[in-house]
């Protein structure tokens, strides 16, 4: 094409140079002519001025069909040549679609069914029961005994005011006598109650007259054991953490969610669920929650999902699952299969089917994609019937055309 316009521009010059040779030679001989032959000069001179503007006229439709030679035209194609090359249709339909984010999720453990077993006095593990992770427990089990001088201390000072106050009971002593040893056991119980040691233990003790030599520490909640710190012997200081109890009745599964999706998922949004150990096993669940920050290096925010489990159940936290989230609804608007639609890098278009083989490229604007559905916003108005398959064949029988339509206006 571009050949065509440089022969085009060479033939403009080329008679640009014959007129001022023209010119020069009726310069020379001016002097033999007559009052005729310059009028004869002068209307050569005009045809050949108008010569030059219709070339240049030429020339600017050249260049106005080749810029035009870039659209499309409509194609015909016979039945033979339809099945052949496999075209297939659909029809444009008006409706709503869900935005749908597909992303991956790691299942943690329950963070709010997490008890940390921390005593508050310091002492020597013995009889110890929560001898190894993963053990099951209820809530009351007994965990481990702790032996602390400072406890069995605290435990005759808890005897002898007990004593006291039964032997001002028993002499009938000044109310204001009795008053105050009661007082003085009462401190003495708060202060075993602060360290955790249960009231039936402190009864026990009261009842029995005798200190006991090593306390009975009891399971806070009912789950697994973890993180287990201690052994049989084990000096323990104040606020050490021995072990955690989880409840693992429910698990969380976190996902993450790419910064451009954020707006389409929300509290609540239903979550399709497939394990990657058996992609036979679909869970369904919701967004629970979703985290106030975002990751600043990989421009995504994390969303929480609550499944049950179970000490048996098939979700183990540290297992990855595929996540389908089916976020908020459109509002309704032309949708045509996403296969439809062509792009070629500055716009998009689709090939509508006009009947008897007749095609004609369209452009369009597209917008939401959800399950093998796209939205146009622009260029369909629905209830067409688009090609679904070999438009890439059709759209360059259509650019052809356009490009030999073009090609046959320059020749003429």
């Amino acid at each position: 094409m571009k050949s065509v316009i440089n022969s085009r521009l060479q033939l403009v010059w080329s008679l640009v140079l014959v007129a001022f040779v023209l010119a020069g030679c009726a310069s020379d001989e001016s002097a033999e002519m007559n009052s005729n032959d310059h009028a004869s000069m002068d209307s050569s001179v005009h045809k050949d001025s108008m010569l030059m503007d219709d070339m240049r006229s030429q020339s600017d439709n050249d260049m106005s069909s080749m810029t035009e030679s870039n659209s499309r035209n409509d194609v015909h194609l016979s039945a033979a040549v339809i099945q052949s090359i496999g075209v297939r249709f659909a029809t444009s339909t008006i409706e709503s679609l869900a935005h749908t984010v597909r992303t991956t999720g790691k299942f943690e453990m329950d963070e709010q069914a997490a008890y940390v077993v921390s005593p508050k006095i310091s002492g020597f593990i013995e009889n110890l029961h929560a001898d190894y992770n993963g053990k099951q427990v209820e809530q009351g089990d007994h965990l481990f005994d702790l032996y602390s001088p400072e406890l069995v201390a605290t435990q005759e000072e808890l005897l002898t005011a007990t004593r006291h106050l039964d032997r001002l009971k028993s002499i009938n002593a000044r109310v204001e006598s009795v008053e105050q040893a009661e007082r003085v056991v009462d401190a003495v119980v708060r202060r075993l109650a602060l360290w955790d040691i249960g009231a039936d233990v402190v009864e026990s003790i009261i009842n029995s007259g005798e200190p006991v030599r090593a306390v009975p520490f009891m399971a806070p909640s009912s789950g697994e054991i973890m993180q287990k710190q201690i052994s049989e012997g084990s000096y323990i200081a104040t606020g050490t953490p021995v072990l955690k109890i989880f409840d693992v009745s429910k698990i969380w599964l976190i996902v993450d969610i790419n910064e451009q999706d954020i707006t389409k998922i929300g509290v609540g949004t239903l979550a399709t669920i497939h394990l990657l150990s058996n992609p036979r096993v679909v869970y369904e669940s919701e967004v629970e929650h979703i985290y106030h920050m975002l990751n600043s290096e990989l421009r995504t925010a994390k969303a929480r999902i609550i499944l049950p489990a179970g000490h048996h159940s098939l979700l183990k936290p540290g297992m990855f699952a595929t996540v389908t989230l089916h976020g908020l609804s459109e509002e309704p608007a032309v949708t045509v299969p996403t296969g439809a639609v062509l792009r070629d890098g500055k716009s998009e278009f689709v090939i509508l089917s006009l009947g008897e083989g007749m095609f004609r490229p369209v452009a369009v604007r597209s917008g939401v994609e959800s399950e093998g559905k796209i939205q146009i916003l622009e260029g369909l108005e629905g209830d067409e019937v688009v090609v679904m398959s070999a438009q890439f064949l059709i759209d360059s029988e259509a650019q052809l055309g356009s490009a030999m339509a073009s090609m046959m206006g320059m020749e003429m």
